[in-house]
């Protein structure tokens, strides 16, 4: 993650699709936001332009990158947590947005961690997820990642709907190459293959055409419009009815 973030296709047209679902449903700036699982800090740059950003992360290491990538002036604030039982948060903490971006998926208790969030938003406050999708599409590649699960648009709303979130909009992303990938990952199924080195950076060509690809998809699949596709973001608040989309 640390070499990739800034430029691998995936990771830059996934934060575009954030970036877009933010300037969405935020009238303005100086927001306090909370990412739960920042990782090597790959989105922080970008969640910094809106207000104060905390995130929060397990591995010592990847929080080591983080702090590194940030600059003396970045209203960002880093802490060792994990959700749900130790966000390592000040008391009262409370957000007007919080992410978990691709991170849900790797929580065995995942309906407590959503009823956390819940409990962190602010009155009129939004939460932001992303997800793999289909539990048919698992692979070595879940398991190299210590994925729990996959979900289905529907399985992800059922459950915030739940935890007594309001839902403002859900879809699936990463659509375009989902025919391509689907194919790819009944292959390995069909083959056996049952061990992966994780995501590498390709060629960079193939980097510019993939990136390119992805990142044009947010301006449809934040619209919902997208029946299928390799990842599901949702966009929530803590129980009352403002969506913008």
């Amino acid at each position: 993650m640390e070499e990739l973030e800034n430029s691998h296709w995936w990771f830059v047209g996934r934060r575009k699709l954030i970036n877009s679902l933010i300037n969405r449903n935020f009238d303005g700036f100086a927001i306090d936001i909370l990412e739960i699982g920042c990782g090597t800090g790959g989105n922080l740059e970008m969640l910094s332009h809106y207000g104060s950003v905390t995130g929060i992360e397990m591995n010592v290491y990847a929080l080591g990158s983080a702090a590194a990538s940030l600059n003396e002036s970045s209203p960002v604030i880093l802490r060792q947590g994990f959700a749900p039982h130790n966000l390592n948060l000040l008391d009262g903490a409370k957000f007007d947005l919080i992410c978990m971006l691709d991170v849900l998926e790797h929580i065995p208790e995942d309906i407590e961690s959503l009823l956390v969030v819940k409990d962190l938003l602010k009155p009129g406050g939004k939460a932001i997820w992303t997800v793999p999708s289909y539990q048919w599409l698992w692979s070595a590649h879940d398991d190299f990642n210590h994925h729990k699960r996959r979900y289905t648009k529907r399985k992800l709303k059922q459950d915030l709907v739940s935890c007594g979130f309001q839902i403002d909009g859900a879809g699936y992303f990463n659509s375009f190459l989902f025919p391509i990938a689907a194919v790819a990952r009944m292959l390995q199924k069909l083959l056996h293959v049952k061990t992966s080195k994780g995501v590498k950076m390709p060629n960079w060509m193939i980097n510019k055409i993939l990136k390119t690809i992805f990142s044009s998809e947010r301006f449809i699949s934040q619209r919902s419009l997208f029946p299928f596709g390799l990842s599901i973001w949702a966009l929530a608040n803590e129980g009352r009815p403002t969506s913008k989309l």
